[in-house]
C-alpha cells in the first residue's frame, strides 16, 4: 500500500515478525521508511533472505534482522540492486551460518548515493558486491559510504568483487572489523581519473 502511494513509512513495533519471503520494496517503489523501535524489533527467516530493495530514497532504520542461514545458495540478509539514495542504519543483522555463500549485504547492480552506517553486522561475509560469492554480475557504485560499522564476520567484512566499478568518490570510514579469515577488506574493482575509493 505505501508503495502505491507513492511513499510513506512502516513502522515496526517490538516483537518477532517471521518471513516466509522476503519484504520487498521494489516496482519502482520511493520515499519508502522501514523503520522499528530498535533490535527488539526483529526480521527472522529461513528464507531467501529478508529485504530485497529496488527504488529510490528508501530507508532501514532501526530493527534487527535474523537469517538461519540454512539455504546454502548465494543469499544476503539484505539486498540492494538498481537503487538511489538508499540508506541502511542503526541494524543488528545476524547470519547463522558459516557457508561462504552468505553475506550480511548484497550490492548489486547500479547503486547511487549509498549509506551503510552505524550497523551491528555477523555473518560470514558483511557486505559484498556482485550476485554471489563469486561475484558476478558486478556493480556500479557511486558515491558509497560504509561509516562507524561493526563487522565480526568469519570470512570477510567488506568483499567488492573484480567487477565493481568506483564512481564519483565511495569511503569506507570508522569501522570495526573482527574475526575474518580471508581479509577484513577486499577490494577489487576498477575507477577512473577524477574517481576513487577512500578508506580510513
Amino acid at each position: 500500500r505505501v508503495v502505491k502511494a507513492g511513499g510513506g513509512t512502516v513502522c515496526l513495533e517490538v516483537g518477532k515478525y517471521v518471513l516466509q519471503e522476503p519484504v520487498k520494496i521494489q516496482s519502482r517503489a520511493g520515499s519508502v521508511k522501514l523503520i522499528g523501535k530498535g533490535i527488539a524489533s526483529q526480521l527472522e527467516t529461513n528464507a531467501t533472505g529478508a529485504v530485497v530493495i529496488q527504488g529510490r530514497d528508501i530507508v532501514l532504520d532501526s530493527f534487527s534482522i535474523v537469517c538461519s542461514g540454512d539455504i546454502t545458495s548465494p543469499q544476503e540478509a539484505v539486498r540492494v540492486t538498481h537503487s538511489d539514495l538508499v540508506r541502511i542504519e542503526h541494524l543488528e543483522i545476524v547470519v547463522k551460518s558459516t557457508d561462504r555463500s552468505w553475506a550480511a549485504i548484497g550490492l548489486v547492480d547500479a547503486l547511487k548515493t549509498l549509506n551503510v552506517g552505524g550497523n551491528v553486522v555477523r555473518a560470514p561475509i558483511g557486505i559484498r558486491s556482485g550476485r554471489n560469492d563469486q561475484g558476478d554480475g558486478g556493480a556500479g557504485l557511486a558515491d558509497l559510504r560504509i561509516e562507524n560499522n561493526e563487522f565480526d564476520c568469519a570470512i570477510t567484512a567488506i568483499a567488492f568483487a573484480p567487477v565493481t566499478v568506483h564512481l564519483l568518490l565511495n569511503r569506507i570510514l570508522g569501522n570495526r572489523i573482527n574475526g575474518c579469515s580471508e581479509g577484513g577488506l577486499l577490494l577489487h574493482g576498477l575507477t577512473t581519473t577524477g574517481f576513487g575509493l577512500e578508506v580510513q
